[in-house]
């Protein structure tokens, strides 16, 4: 029991120091401007939501297959109060554009609907058999965020697992 305790303390202090160095080099490959380590991704999803979603009542469109939905323990309604609108999750790991479109809310219904506030991606989708999803469609669910004032959190949790497989396609193009 000593043991575990005593290597448990040894991890929390490595990771402690190194926490910063971390942050700082992800911050630099991501090109953002700043990084915050969190030991699952599970509590990254949440902090994103709720960052986004910042109002009770906030609705959030999401895949029905998604991490965010299936995993995510229902935090995001239950610590937020956020209510999770789920559109049919395709076998690549996209959801319809025009899907999508059709679920934004109008805001004007606010008094008796959830304000749909945000949407989330997952890259790359663990339960597609981690396919990646395209930075086209990525750019796109972003357009149709930004032409109906939404936010968009894209859940990167395996985003290198899903870039070694780009550079990995790219590689086998050449040869």
């Amino acid at each position: 029991m000593r043991w575990k305790l005593l290597k448990l303390m040894m991890m929390s202090w490595v990771l402690i120091r190194l926490r910063p160095q971390l942050e700082s080099e992800v911050v630099i490959i991501m090109g953002k401007e700043a990084g915050l380590f969190v030991p699952s991704g599970t509590m990254g999803n949440l902090i994103s939501v709720l960052v986004h979603c910042d109002i009770r009542g906030s609705e959030v469109i999401l895949r029905d297959n998604s991490h965010i939905r299936v995993y995510g323990n229902g935090g995001i309604s239950t610590i937020g109060g956020v209510h999770p609108r789920p559109v049919k999750n395709n076998d690549d790991g996209t959801m319809d554009i025009n899907s999508i479109k059709a679920t934004i809310r109008d805001p004007r219904g606010e008094i008796v609907y959830p304000t749909t506030r945000l949407g989330c991606l997952e890259n790359s989708h663990a339960n597609t058999r981690g396919r990646g999803l395209s930075v086209e469609y990525i750019n796109k669910v972003g357009e149709l965020a930004k032409k109906h004032g939404l936010k968009l959190h894209v859940d990167g949790a395996r985003i290198f697992n899903s870039s070694a497989r780009v550079l990995e396609k790219i590689f086998e193009a050449r040869n």
